[in-house]
């Protein structure tokens, strides 16, 4: 019986492509599956609801944007700051938390649609929502005190409590990667290799306040601004690999978070969001499991102590 070219077993060429297609799908499906302690989330949860509380007011005022009365503005402002504060401690956390989210999304709805871009304030919203939508308040909060007064155990560690921190590492790894290939698409390689890099050292030595004058000194150097300014493009178009390898997220995340510090020491633009967004991306599960193994060590350490005295 004949059989067609689709029926017609692989080449190893064919067998080959797929094994690699493979590992590429089991690289990026890894991380989200990994356990993690509820306490890394929870810290998240502190970061994140702490940059954002206590809410917004006065915006729609400053823009002159008409879309509510000022009574109603200031309600909103109100029960933004409400929610948020509740969602920070854990109390009622699965409906407070989606609703800071919500009321913030509204908040930077209004500034975008007032013709003030921020760039770190549309990632920071996503970041809040991944956030508001997971299991962070299952420890250290007040509903997971709750719970525990009413005898139920401390959760186990889980995939639930990865997944967050994985989402907002793959996005931080596609905005800086949309950044870069938007660079190339629209200036080539010549947004790194001509002396652009150089004029804006200087010209936001006029339109903002950087903290030091290091920039005013690379730009005297226009061959060390290629050299930087190029780097800077790779950094951003390599930075989708951090979804393939814990060992490039390891080097990648870090990079763009010294990225971000540079621009502000050196053209004083400062993205506060971003701090909160990094802080999310460090090792907390680790930390955490430090802290345990300490507080193991803790009474023996206690008995000793006693016996020298």
């Amino acid at each position: 019986m004949s059989t067609t070219e689709s029926e017609q077993p692989l080449t190893g060429s064919g067998v080959d492509a797929r094994q690699r297609l493979g590992a590429v799908g089991r690289a990026l499906i890894r991380p989200w599956l990994l356990r993690a302690d509820a306490r890394a989330l929870a810290i998240c949860r502190l970061i994140v609801f702490y940059y954002c509380w206590p809410g917004f007011g006065g915006i729609p005022a400053a823009l002159h944007v008409p879309l509510f009365s000022s009574p109603v503005l200031e309600s909103i402002a109100h029960v933004n700051t409400a929610a948020t504060g509740c969602a920070l401690v854990g109390l009622l956390y699965g409906f407070t938390a989606p609703l800071a989210a919500t009321l913030g999304l509204y908040q930077n709805w209004v500034v975008q649609s007032s013709g003030k871009a921020n760039h770190g304030g549309l990632l920071f919203t996503s970041v809040v929502f991944v956030i508001a939508f997971s299991r962070a308040a299952d420890a250290w909060s007040i509903d997971a005190l709750v719970r525990r007064l009413r005898g139920k155990p401390r959760p186990r560690p889980s995939a639930a409590y990865r997944w967050p921190t994985t989402f907002i590492g793959a996005l931080v790894a596609t905005q800086y990667g949309a950044a870069g290939l938007s660079k190339l698409i629209h200036s080539g390689w010549q947004w790194g290799l001509s002396g652009q890099l150089r004029w804006r050292l200087l010209s936001h030595q006029f339109t903002h306040s950087p903290p030091t004058r290091i920039g005013v000194a690379l730009a005297r150097s226009l061959p060390l601004c290629r050299v930087l300014g190029t780097s800077a493009l790779l950094l951003e178009l390599s930075s989708p690999l951090a979804l393939l390898s814990k060992w490039a997220f390891r080097v990648i995340m870090p990079s763009l978070a010294l990225l971000q510090l540079c621009i502000w020491l050196m053209m004083g633009v400062y993205f506060r969001e971003m701090i909160a967004i990094f802080a999310c991306l460090l090792p907390w599960n680790a930390a955490v499991a430090q802290l345990d193994l300490l507080a193991a060590k803790l009474p023996a350490l206690r008995r000793r102590l006693a016996r020298k005295a």
